[in-house]
Protein backbone atom coordinates (compact mmCIF):
# COMPACT_ATOMS: atom_id res chain seq x y z
CA UNK A 1 0.00 0.00 0.00
CA UNK A 2 3.25 2.12 0.56
CA UNK A 3 5.45 2.89 -2.23
CA UNK A 4 8.70 3.78 -1.05
CA UNK A 5 10.48 4.20 -4.64
CA UNK A 6 7.81 5.77 -7.40
CA UNK A 7 9.22 8.03 -9.93
CA UNK A 8 5.69 8.32 -12.02
CA UNK A 9 2.31 7.08 -12.82
CA UNK A 10 -0.08 7.19 -16.22
CA UNK A 11 2.66 9.39 -17.97
CA UNK A 12 3.28 11.69 -15.09
CA UNK A 13 6.69 12.34 -13.36
CA UNK A 14 7.59 13.76 -10.13
CA UNK A 15 10.01 16.32 -11.99
CA UNK A 16 7.44 17.38 -14.48
CA UNK A 17 6.22 21.01 -14.26
CA UNK A 18 2.84 21.91 -12.29
CA UNK A 19 1.74 20.29 -10.03
CA UNK A 20 3.11 17.13 -10.37
CA UNK A 21 3.05 15.22 -7.13
CA UNK A 22 -0.43 16.26 -6.27
CA UNK A 23 -1.79 14.30 -10.61
CA UNK A 24 0.93 11.45 -8.68
CA UNK A 25 -1.28 11.54 -5.79
CA UNK A 26 -4.56 11.56 -7.55
CA UNK A 27 -4.00 8.46 -9.71
CA UNK A 28 -2.42 6.22 -7.60
CA UNK A 29 -5.53 5.01 -5.42
CA UNK A 30 -6.47 3.25 -8.51
CA UNK A 31 -3.92 1.21 -7.92
CA UNK A 32 -4.06 0.30 -4.60
CA UNK A 33 -1.23 3.15 -3.25
CA UNK A 34 -2.73 5.13 -0.80
CA UNK A 35 0.69 6.75 0.53
CA UNK A 36 4.07 7.32 -1.46
CA UNK A 37 7.26 8.78 -1.17
CA UNK A 38 8.02 10.75 -4.82
CA UNK A 39 11.23 9.97 -6.41
CA UNK A 40 13.37 12.23 -7.86
CA UNK A 41 16.31 11.29 -10.56
CA UNK A 42 19.53 13.21 -10.40
CA UNK A 43 18.36 16.72 -11.34
CA UNK A 44 19.54 19.90 -10.87
CA UNK A 45 19.10 22.37 -7.69
CA UNK A 46 16.25 24.20 -8.89
CA UNK A 47 14.62 21.11 -9.83
CA UNK A 48 14.88 19.64 -6.84
CA UNK A 49 13.78 22.41 -4.85
CA UNK A 50 10.54 22.73 -7.03
CA UNK A 51 9.95 19.06 -5.97
CA UNK A 52 10.84 19.19 -2.34
CA UNK A 53 8.26 22.28 -1.91
CA UNK A 54 5.18 20.33 -3.34
CA UNK A 55 6.42 17.68 -1.10
CA UNK A 56 5.64 19.85 1.53
CA UNK A 57 2.62 21.24 0.18
CA UNK A 58 0.69 18.38 -0.17
CA UNK A 59 2.07 16.87 3.07
CA UNK A 60 0.44 19.46 5.04
CA UNK A 61 -2.77 20.03 2.63
CA UNK A 62 -3.21 16.64 1.83
CA UNK A 63 -6.34 16.76 -1.23
CA UNK A 64 -9.20 14.60 -0.77
CA UNK A 65 -9.40 10.96 -2.46
CA UNK A 66 -5.72 11.05 -3.52
CA UNK A 67 -2.59 9.01 -1.63
CA UNK A 68 -1.03 10.13 1.09
CA UNK A 69 2.29 12.26 -0.09
CA UNK A 70 5.06 10.89 1.96
CA UNK A 71 8.71 12.57 2.53
CA UNK A 72 10.47 12.05 -0.98
CA UNK A 73 12.77 9.96 -1.80
CA UNK A 74 16.08 11.64 -3.93
CA UNK A 75 17.42 8.59 -6.12
CA UNK A 76 19.98 11.36 -6.16
CA UNK A 77 23.20 13.05 -8.14
CA UNK A 78 25.72 10.86 -5.67
CA UNK A 79 25.53 7.96 -7.27
CA UNK A 80 28.83 6.10 -9.69
CA UNK A 81 28.58 6.90 -13.30
CA UNK A 82 29.49 3.42 -14.23
CA UNK A 83 26.19 2.07 -12.31
CA UNK A 84 23.89 5.25 -13.16
CA UNK A 85 21.21 3.08 -15.35
CA UNK A 86 19.06 5.99 -16.80
CA UNK A 87 20.30 9.06 -14.33
CA UNK A 88 21.36 11.64 -16.79
CA UNK A 89 25.62 11.46 -16.65
CA UNK A 90 26.06 15.41 -16.74
CA UNK A 91 23.99 15.39 -13.68
CA UNK A 92 25.90 13.41 -11.19
CA UNK A 93 28.04 15.19 -8.74
CA UNK A 94 30.97 13.64 -6.24
CA UNK A 95 31.73 15.44 -2.67
CA UNK A 96 35.83 15.62 -2.41
CA UNK A 97 35.69 17.55 0.76
CA UNK A 98 32.34 18.70 2.24
CA UNK A 99 30.93 21.31 1.67
CA UNK A 100 32.60 22.63 -1.22
CA UNK A 101 31.95 19.98 -3.67
CA UNK A 102 33.22 19.71 -6.99
CA UNK A 103 32.23 22.05 -10.12
CA UNK A 104 30.84 20.32 -12.93
CA UNK A 105 29.51 21.86 -16.10
CA UNK A 106 25.78 20.99 -16.40
CA UNK A 107 24.10 21.80 -19.49
CA UNK A 108 20.07 20.02 -18.79
CA UNK A 109 17.64 21.04 -16.32
CA UNK A 110 19.71 24.10 -15.06
CA UNK A 111 22.98 24.83 -15.97
CA UNK A 112 26.45 24.53 -14.04
CA UNK A 113 26.08 23.88 -10.48
CA UNK A 114 27.88 22.00 -7.51
CA UNK A 115 27.56 19.30 -4.61
CA UNK A 116 27.08 22.02 -2.53
CA UNK A 117 24.49 23.43 -4.04
CA UNK A 118 22.18 20.39 -4.08
CA UNK A 119 23.58 19.42 -0.39
CA UNK A 120 22.66 23.01 0.54
CA UNK A 121 18.95 22.13 -1.30
CA UNK A 122 18.53 19.22 1.00
CA UNK A 123 19.46 20.64 4.32
CA UNK A 124 16.97 23.26 3.54
CA UNK A 125 14.09 20.91 2.29
CA UNK A 126 15.14 17.66 5.24
CA UNK A 127 11.93 17.37 6.61
CA UNK A 128 10.65 16.68 3.29
CA UNK A 129 13.13 14.13 2.60
CA UNK A 130 12.78 10.64 3.98
CA UNK A 131 15.29 8.64 2.00
CA UNK A 132 18.57 9.29 -0.27
CA UNK A 133 19.91 7.13 -2.65
CA UNK A 134 23.90 7.63 -2.51
CA UNK A 135 27.04 5.27 -4.13
CA UNK A 136 29.46 4.88 -1.00
CA UNK A 137 32.32 4.56 -3.54
CA UNK A 138 32.15 8.15 -4.88
CA UNK A 139 34.87 10.82 -3.68
CA UNK A 140 33.84 12.18 0.03
CA UNK A 141 30.65 9.48 -0.23
CA UNK A 142 31.32 7.83 3.50
CA UNK A 143 31.42 11.59 4.50
CA UNK A 144 27.84 12.52 2.57
CA UNK A 145 26.17 9.53 4.44
CA UNK A 146 27.71 10.79 7.64
CA UNK A 147 26.28 14.18 6.98
CA UNK A 148 23.05 13.01 5.57
CA UNK A 149 22.16 10.17 8.38
CA UNK A 150 22.90 13.69 10.67
CA UNK A 151 20.36 15.29 9.45
CA UNK A 152 17.84 12.61 10.31
CA UNK A 153 17.65 11.02 6.40
CA UNK A 154 17.36 7.38 6.08
CA UNK A 155 20.50 6.34 3.75
CA UNK A 156 20.13 4.31 0.76
CA UNK A 157 22.83 2.56 -0.86
CA UNK A 158 22.12 1.99 -4.32
CA UNK A 159 23.79 2.78 -8.20
CA UNK A 160 27.36 1.71 -6.61
CA UNK A 161 30.28 -0.79 -7.51
CA UNK A 162 31.22 -0.68 -3.92
CA UNK A 163 33.05 -3.34 -2.60
CA UNK A 164 32.00 -4.93 0.46
CA UNK A 165 34.80 -3.16 3.04
CA UNK A 166 33.56 0.41 1.14
CA UNK A 167 29.36 -1.05 2.03
CA UNK A 168 30.48 -1.64 5.36
CA UNK A 169 32.00 1.51 6.10
CA UNK A 170 28.62 3.24 4.69
CA UNK A 171 26.91 0.90 7.03
CA UNK A 172 28.87 2.06 9.90
CA UNK A 173 28.32 5.74 8.88
CA UNK A 174 24.36 5.31 8.93
CA UNK A 175 23.45 3.91 5.55
CA UNK A 176 20.12 1.73 6.48
CA UNK A 177 18.87 0.49 3.15
CA UNK A 178 19.23 -0.84 -0.25
CA UNK A 179 17.91 1.26 -3.33
CA UNK A 180 16.75 -1.99 -5.73
CA UNK A 181 19.35 -4.23 -4.66
CA UNK A 182 21.05 -5.91 -6.75
CA UNK A 183 19.97 -3.98 -10.12
CA UNK A 184 22.91 -1.29 -11.21
CA UNK A 185 25.72 -2.87 -8.42
CA UNK A 186 27.97 -5.73 -9.47
CA UNK A 187 26.37 -9.01 -9.07
CA UNK A 188 27.11 -11.39 -5.65
CA UNK A 189 29.97 -13.43 -6.32
CA UNK A 190 32.40 -15.85 -3.70
CA UNK A 191 35.25 -13.90 -4.02
CA UNK A 192 34.21 -10.91 -4.09
CA UNK A 193 30.68 -10.37 -1.96
CA UNK A 194 30.55 -6.41 -2.82
CA UNK A 195 28.04 -4.31 -2.07
CA UNK A 196 24.75 -6.82 -2.38
CA UNK A 197 26.80 -8.97 0.35
CA UNK A 198 27.41 -6.23 2.69
CA UNK A 199 23.86 -5.51 2.62
CA UNK A 200 22.74 -8.85 3.09
CA UNK A 201 24.90 -9.48 5.64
Amino acid sequence: FIDAHIHGVCGIDALDEGEAVQRMASALPAFGVTAFCPTTVACAPDDLRRVLAQVARHRETPAPASARVLPAHLESNFINPDYRGAQDVSCLRTCDGLPAGTAIDATRRGGAFTAADLLAVIAAHARDIAIVTVAPDIWGGIALIERLAGLGLRVSLGHSGATVEEALAAVAAGARGATHLFNRMPPLHHRAPGIAGALLQ
